[in-house]
């Protein structure tokens, strides 16, 4: 998916979803590189319209070249297990 392919899609969802709320939590630095960085984050979404479940987290691996304005290269995203996501906090 390219850059434009992907800002075409958060353009067109934009409002969709009113009651849509995300936050990202958890942000690490996991190894620098040159102009590369990794990190992990945990990302905690409620009021999902389009998803099984309506509050869900996911543990997501990034790596990002270090550019003006910053490239992301690939993302991986697991969810979290049941009872991780269960016990944890949906407050925005």
């Amino acid at each position: 998916m390219t850059g434009d392919m992907l800002k075409g899609g958060f353009d067109r969802g934009y409002g969709a979803n009113k009651g849509f709320r995300t936050q990202i939590r958890d942000v690490t630095i996991r190894h620098e590189f040159g102009d590369l960085v990794m990190a992990t984050y945990t990302e905690w979404q409620t009021g999902a319209a389009m998803s099984a479940e309506k509050n869900n987290a996911r543990l997501s691996s990034v790596l990002m070249k270090i550019t003006h304005p910053v490239t992301w290269l690939h993302i991986q995203e697991t969810w979290l297990p049941d009872d991780l996501r269960e016990a944890g906090s949906f407050e925005v």
